[in-house]
Parts: C-alpha cells; structure tokens; sequence
C-alpha cells in the first residue's frame, strides 16, 4: 500500500518529531543536573552534557528554519 502527503504535512510530522526530541534531550539534561544517572551519548557526564546541548543547539536551529 502506497501513502502520499503533501508537502506542508510531511513538514509539520517532522517539525512535531524534531520538538519531542528536542523535549526528550531537555529531561536527560534536568536529570543530569539532579544528578540523576543518563546517558544519552556517552557514559562521561561533561561529555553527555555537551553533546546533548551542542544536539538541542542544532534542533533549534533546525526548527528555526521550518518557521520561518
């Protein structure tokens, strides 16, 4: 069975993905910072730190351009 969608649908389902994601890594930082155990991509906390930040950075940047 074949789906089709438009443009504007296809854009919005990965906009909703990109802000769940964007919601998931924000709680690991939260639970980071009670120091609560995560790791997301590495097992070294300033590491995971970073890395999670430097991906919201970049989520953010790539919702910044599906609303513009």
């Amino acid at each position: 069975m074949k789906i089709e969608i438009d443009n504007d649908t296809a854009s919005s389902i990965v906009q909703q993905e990109l802000v769940s994601v964007m919601e998931l890594l924000r709680s690991d930082l939260l639970k980071h910072k009670d120091g609560r155990r995560c790791a997301v991509f590495s097992t070294n906390k300033k590491e995971d730190v970073a890395e999670i930040k430097a991906m919201v950075d970049a989520i953010e940047r790539v919702l910044k351009f599906y609303r513009e």
